[in-house]
Formats: C-alpha cells, sequence, structure tokens
C-alpha cells in the first residue's frame, strides 16, 4: 500500500515536469522567430561589475603623475577603493582620512558631511552612515543603485532596484527614485515602469519590448502559474515525509536516494534543492530564468540655482537631472510634480553616466561609448541640444571606459574626469590641457583597482568637516 501511493506520488511528480517541459517546448517552437542576436541582447542583462582594470599594478605607474598646482583647482579627492574602504586624499596623493567600511561588498559612492561623517552606498545591499572613526552610526538594507544625492540635511534620495517582473516573457528589473526623511521613513517614490508610457515616447524601442520565447496569449499569468506548480510540488515533499516512517522505499519514481527517517535532515536539504532546481528550470524553458535591466538608472543630480533656471522652470533649482543608461537618455524631473520636463541624447550618446548642471547652465556628461567603443565628455546647451564643448582623444580608442564613468565641472572651470576603466582620473582645463593626473594604487590580485567615481571637494568644506591642516 504504502509503494503503490509512493508510486502515484512519483508519477504525479513526473507529469508535472513532463506537462510544463512540452508547454515550453510548444512556446518556444511558435515564437522562435522573436528571438534577436544574443550578442545584443546580451548587453541588456543584469550583471555584476568588475572591481579591477586588466594592468598589472606592478608594471605601471600609480598616485600622482601630473599636477600644476597654477592651474589645478586645488581642493581634496573623495573616493572608495570599491570594497572596504573610502579616501580623502589631497593634490598630492596622500591620505588626509580614510574610514572603514563594515563589511566586503561594491561600495561606490559617498558623501561627506559636517564632523567627518560620511553617507555611503553598497550596491544592492545598504546605505549606511559612518562617523569619522568608522562606527556605524546607522544603517539601511536597501537595494540602492550607484548613487545619492542629498537635498537638504539628513534627507536623501536614491536609485533603487525593483524586483524584476515578468515583462515580454523575460526578467526584467525597472528602477525607482526613492525620497527618505529625516526620521529614514520612505516619504516618496518615482518608478521608471509606472512611467514608462511617457518615457518610451523620449527614446527607440528596445529590445525588451520585443516578445520573447513565450507568446502574449495566458502568459499574464505565467508567474501565477509557477508558483501553483511550486505548491503542488511542496504538497509532495509533505506527503512524502508523511510516508517516510522508517522504511526503505524502492520505486524508479522516487526523486529522492534518502528514505530513512535518520536521513530527513539530508531529505529536506535535497528537498530545497529539487525545487530550486524545478524553479530554474521552468523559468529557463520558459526563456525567463535571465534577469535584464530595462533602463538601469544609475545617476541623479539635483540642478543647481542657475541664470537659466531663474528663466526656464524646467531647469529651476533643485530639479532632478537623471539617466537611464540602457535607453542613451539623460532627463530633468520637476521637483515638485515629478513630470519629465526636458530630455536629450537619446540619438546622441551612448550608454552614458554622470550628467549634471554646471552653474552656467550647460550640462555636463561622461559618454561611455560603450557600443562605439570610445568615451568622450560633453557639455552641451540645453536650449538648443548643441555640443558647446568635447573631450576625447586621438585616436579616440585611448580614452575608453565601456561601463563606469564620472565628470565633475570644478569652480575654476575645469573639468576632472573619472577613466574608470583604467583606475585613473585626470583634470583638464577648458583647452583641454592635462593640469592633474592620479592612477589608483591600490590592487586585486595584482591588478589596479578601478575607481567608479572620484569627487574634488573644496579644501575650506574638506578642512571644515575633518579639521584638517595646511
Amino acid at each position: 500500500m504504502l509503494v503503490s501511493k509512493r508510486k502515484k506520488i512519483g508519477a504525479i511528480t513526473v507529469l508535472l515536469i513532463i506537462s510544463f517541459a512540452y508547454l515550453c517546448h510548444h512556446q518556444n517552437q511558435k515564437c522562435s522567430a522573436l528571438k534577436k542576436p544574443a550578442d545584443q541582447l546580451e548587453a541588456l542583462r543584469s550583471l555584476p561589475y568588475v572591481s579591477s582594470t586588466n594592468e598589472k599594478i606592478e608594471n605601471t605607474i600609480s598616485g600622482v603623475t601630473a599636477y600644476n598646482s597654477e592651474k589645478a583647482f586645488n581642493g581634496y579627492n573623495l573616493y572608495t577603493d570599491y570594497s572596504r574602504r573610502a579616501y580623502l586624499i589631497d593634490m598630492h596623493g596622500k591620505i588626509a582620512h580614510e574610514w572603514l567600511f563594515p563589511f566586503e561588498g561594491r561600495w561606490e559612492h559617498l558623501v561627506l558631511l559636517k564632523n567627518g561623517q560620511i553617507i555611503a552606498i553598497c550596491v544592492g545591499k545598504c546605505i549606511i552612515k559612518l562617523n569619522i572613526d568608522s562606527e556605524v552610526l546607522w544603517a539601511y538594507t536597501l537595494n540602492v543603485n550607484h548613487d545619492i544625492v542629498m537635498p537638504a540635511e539628513n534627507t536623501f534620495i536614491v536609485p533603487f532596484s525593483e524586483n524584476s517582473i515578468l515583462y515580454n516573457s523575460r526578467r526584467v528589473h525597472f528602477d525607482s527614485l526613492l525620497w527618505f526623511s529625516e526620521n529614514g521613513e520612505i516619504v516618496e517614490k518615482w518608478s521608471t515602469f509606472k512611467n514608462l508610457g511617457k518615457l518610451k515616447k523620449l527614446h527607440s524601442k528596445t529590445l525588451l519590448d520585443e516578445r520573447a520565447y513565450v507568446k502574449a496569449t495566458g502568459i499574464a499569468r505565467i508567474d501565477r502559474r509557477i508558483e501553483k506548480a511550486l505548491d503542488d510540488i511542496r504538497a509532495l515533499y509533505l506527503s512524502i515525509e508523511n510516508l517516510i516512517k522508517g522504511e526503505v522505499i524502492h520505486s524508479k519514481l522516487d526523486p529522492f536516494e534518502y528514505a530513512r527517517e535518520e536521513d530527513i535532515s539530508k531529505l529536506k536539504m535535497r528537498k530545497v534543492e529539487f525545487r530550486t532546481g524545478i524553479t530554474k528550470l521552468i523559468r529557463r524553458s520558459l526563456g525567463i530564468a535571465t534577469y535584464y535591466e530595462y533602463y538601469h538608472l544609475n545617476s541623479i543630480h539635483l540642478v543647481p540655482d542657475t541664470q537659466l533656471g531663474r528663466k526656464d522652470d524646467r531647469f529651476k533649482k533643485g530639479n532632478y537631472i537623471i539617466c537611464l543608461r540602457n535607453v542613451s537618455l539623460i532627463a530633468i524631473l520637476d521637483r515638485e510634480s515629478k513630470e519629465i520636463v526636458w530630455s536629450w541624447g537619446a540619438k546622441e550618446l551612448d550608454w552614458p553616466h554622470a550628467p549634471s548642471m554646471t552653474y552656467e547652465g550647460t550640462i555636463l556628461v561622461f559618454d561611455n561609448g560603450t557600443h562605439r567603443k570610445y568615451s568622450r565628455v560633453l557639455e552641451i546647451n540645453p536650449l538648443t541640444g548643441k555640443i558647446v564643448w568635447e573631450y576625447k582623444t586621438n585616436p579616440p580608442q585611448s580614452f575608453f571606459s565601456d561601463c563606469w564613468g564620472y565628470c565633475q565641472r570644478l569652480p575654476n572651470g575645469n573639468t576632472l574626469i573619472c577613466d574608470s576603466g583604467k583606475g585613473r582620473v585626470f583634470e583638464i582645463t577648458k583647452e583641454n590641457e592635462l593640469v592633474w593626473e592620479f592612477f589608483n594604487p591600490f590592487a586585486e590580485n595584482g591588478n589596479r583597482k578601478k575607481i567608479y567615481r572620484m569627487i574634488r571637494i573644496p579644501k575650506e568644506y574638506a578642512k571644515e568637516c575633518l579639521g584638517l591642516s595646511d
């Protein structure tokens, strides 16, 4: 009787798997014509960032390699080593202060506050506040993404990576912006998914707008069907446990090799592995095992007070400039309505980073050139969309940071550029004269570590925050 029940349960399990396999194969056959070249779609996958360059640090120069004190904007330079430390260095590369984060992670960006405190982000994990001695003051567990700005003291805004949803038969992430109050509460949220209809009018169609392996018919509840299947499998596990009473049960359909009472713990572990495997099998067969990013909202910047902003509300103080990398679009959100009031770049940029408005009312942006294979820094007139200044090298391919990069307009008109792919930061004048250059001296497995972002801090502010002396 026991063996008969066991066989029946095993048969149900096999039938369940076969049914899903048939469904997936049938849908794959019908929709194969919708597939796109793998290399194009691969670029939209949600992938981890690599923290080191391809350069062996012992064979290259390190630290400050150029410094023209008369032409450079003299201050302190703030950056992280991506893993556990943040540094404030002077113009000669000497460490003025450092902070130690409480655990390893993708520590990409931080903001220096008074009394030597910092707020930093660990991508995908948390936002954290440390004091001058690296003691944790508070931390929020959050799937934060790349950036943080503070519109007022103790309030901040961060890009947030939402859980993936099923979009055109693929697992896709749509980012949001989160506003935090002084009490650490989320008081507002702006979602790219909820604004998808408006955003799609501003850029070209992406490959993720094409349906994948499963047809639209009936796909709206595919997640529910998967969960239903997993519920059935969980029910089977419970039945199997109830059947195990210390006897050895033999069945060709039995997916478990352990059946003795003393092996229940092993059985439970195999249940978890089996359930995970079934989930992956179903999603892989349906073409939704891979995770993609639709927009990849990689930065947010506050618009400063400018003469342009006082005349044109689209560029008024306190509005937000955001960057949607995967569609090569930069946009401005109105600070009150959160409506998109300006956008640019869909036909000009190539997977950019770090757009910001200068005090002259122009917009500076790091144009990575991920697909064209060389980078440049652009300054544009937001009223005309015309490029008014550009930095690129000759040959162009000698300056290329494919997926990271940062640029900052300094008070003296110079531009600080972070060539993240090489772990190099340099400052140039409007005439493209090099007046400061720094190579990250830190290594990982013998290779120079990348620098996601470096920010130049005015001397007076750094001294006020940390009590530094000349």
